[in-house]
């Protein structure tokens, strides 16, 4: 059997999946670049965090914004360090690169790069069937089955029956409206600018209790907008939890309109199989069942 390697570039992480080894790759789509020496300092998730402590000529760099490649050297850099490490892996490999942009000259520039370890093929595949295969969701079911993918930049309602993709939804608003309306309400609200680290906090925290009515407090760190010194405060999770809610029922109103376009026989199967949530956001438990449980 042909080994296969799967892989997903996007603005959250860089994943490579082998169908003989399992991950190989799964790293945050982040570096700390030396400008100066044009060089990678750190990359993936050890970045996180330093936005505050940067010397001169070092900046943090997501070379993949919005679904394009915002800096085709620091991207260049980034696979090349990433893949060396495996590319005995790659070489003689059937390659799956998920389509996650439908911009020729961006999946060029994936195949450009890719090619150069020498694989044995290169196509490109939905994302959420590469997901779903990982998942090893049957997606040959003919009563359907329905993944929902949280990006960056937006999100994605992808339903599959029969081996094939039958409907899908794209929606413009993915994590980083989240993060927007989080880094805001601190701003106005309580006079305290908050970091990427202080960030995903929050968001791991209140997004794992998203649908418990029991009352949180959590100690946030952050800048005071007026003196510009580091200021601790004690906040309540019941106003940041609506900024949760508000998105996922936007979210699960798209879900239920895609899901009344269907036929009948396909819209009770997938109420019976259940869906899977994927993405950055779907791997907080709270989230998860938000969603997972959505047909309960």
């Amino acid at each position: 059997m042909n080994k296969r390697i799967g892989i997903v570039f996007s603005e959250s992480y860089i994943r490579v999946v082998s169908s003989d080894h399992g991950v190989l790759i799964d790293e945050k789509s982040l570096v700390l670049w030396n400008e100066k020496e044009e060089k990678i300092v750190l990359y993936g998730a050890d970045v996180l965090g330093l936005r505050d402590k940067l010397q001169p000529k070092l900046n943090i760099i997501n070379p993949l914004e919005k679904g394009q490649i915002e800096n085709l050297k620091v991207f260049h850099s980034l696979i090349h360090l990433l893949f060396t490490e495996i590319k005995d892996e790659l070489r003689d490999a059937e390659v799956i690169i998920a389509k996650t942009n439908e911009n020729d000259e961006v999946l060029a520039q994936y195949e450009d790069i890719v090619g150069f370890y020498q694989p044995k093929s290169i196509r490109f595949e939905n994302s959420a069937k590469l997901v779903a295969i990982g998942a090893n969701i049957d997606i040959n079911d003919e009563y359907g089955q329905i993944i929902f993918e949280i990006q960056k930049c937006c999100a994605t309602i992808t339903i599959f029956a029969n081996g094939e993709i039958i409907s899908s939804k794209y929606l413009p608003y993915g994590e980083n409206l989240l993060d927007e309306k989080i880094k805001a309400y601190f701003k106005e609200k309580k006079d305290i600018i908050i970091n990427s680290e202080t960030l995903e906090k929050i968001k791991y925290t209140i997004g794992s209790v998203a649908k418990l009515k029991d009352e949180l407090e959590i100690v946030i760190t952050g800048i005071d907008v007026a003196t510009k010194e580091k200021k601790k405060i004690l906040v309540s999770d019941s106003s940041i939890r609506k900024l949760f809610i508000n998105l996922f029922n936007y979210y699960r109103s798209a879900i239920i309109k895609l899901l009344e376009t269907l036929p009948f026989y396909i819209s009770t199967g997938i109420t019976k199989n259940g869906m899977m949530v994927v993405g950055t956001l779907g791997k907080i438990i709270g989230v998860k069942f938000f969603f997972e449980d959505f047909f309960t």
